[in-house]
């Protein structure tokens, strides 16, 4: 998923104040940046970085 650009929902925002969302497949995904997102919208962004369970 490296690279490519997902539709992101978003969900909120987490413990370290970025926000929070999912692919359409439930991968869950922190937004990076300065950006103010409304919860509930959906934003296309790109897969910089994956670990065992998030995607930045």
């Amino acid at each position: 998923m490296v690279g490519r650009t997902e539709e992101i929902l978003i969900t909120g925002k987490g413990k370290t104040g970025r926000y929070v969302g999912r692919t359409g497949n439930f991968k869950e995904v922190f937004l990076l940046g300065e950006n103010v997102y409304e919860v509930g919208s959906v934003v296309k962004c790109r897969i910089e970085k994956t670990d065992d369970w998030v995607l930045l």
